[in-house]
């Protein structure tokens, strides 16, 4: 490495060296070994020096056996594949330029929904947590990102009914709000609603 060798020279090193000791280990060592290397990046490349059968699972995240599940797949396994060379990234990576698209209009329409809170089922309700609905055109393009508000939401209270209570929380309530986009609608759209009552809201 310090004479600027090339990492198959590198590789080749490390695999003569494998050999040598092999030669010398009465049979215990295969002359045979995987070469890895393992890059700053996270990047790793390996090399199969003698065709070694089994499993190669080395620098891959988990320890996954990619030939094991090669081999299991019907009319391949009866051929025993063997790996030779493996290269695997880890990370985001460096992303190519996506292509916008042109431009598209959808309508959009959100509904309103409300939730009467409630302590207990069976109580009065001592306040509504409402999601205002809107309609609205927006403009779009494939590969870029549109921000845009759905809806507002509110909360309405009983003052008066909330200071002769006890702090409480009223957790994952859902509240469904299924929008309509350019005519279609998902299967579902909820919000997971959490409204708690402190000691500090009483005074």
């Amino acid at each position: 490495m310090r004479n600027g060798a090339t990492r198959d020279e590198v590789w080749s090193a490390l695999a003569l060296a494998n050999k040598t000791a092999a030669n010398q280990s009465n049979g215990t060592i295969s002359s045979g070994c995987w070469v890895h290397s393992f890059s700053a990046d996270g990047k790793s490349s390996g090399k199969n020096y003698g065709a070694v059968q089994g499993r190669v699972c080395v620098g891959m995240p988990g320890g996954f056996d990619w030939l094991k599940m090669f081999n299991e797949i019907p009319g391949v396994k009866s051929k025993n594949l063997t790996m030779l060379v493996s290269a695997t990234a880890i990370g985001s990576g460096i992303s190519i330029p996506k292509e916008i698209g042109p431009p598209r209009t959808l309508s959009i329409l959100c509904p309103t929904s409300q939730w009467p809170i409630t302590l207990k089922a069976g109580s009065a309700s001592i306040g509504t947590f409402a999601i205002l609905g809107s309609e609205q055109d927006i403009v779009v393009c494939k590969n870029q990102f549109e921000f845009t508000s759905l809806a507002t939401i509110t909360l309405d209270a009983d003052f008066s009914a909330l200071k002769s209570l006890k702090p409480f929380k009223a957790k994952h309530h859902s509240l469904s709000c299924i929008p309509t986009i350019d005519g279609v609608q998902p299967r579902t759209w909820s919000y997971s609603i959490d409204v708690q009552l402190t000691a500090k809201h009483l005074r």
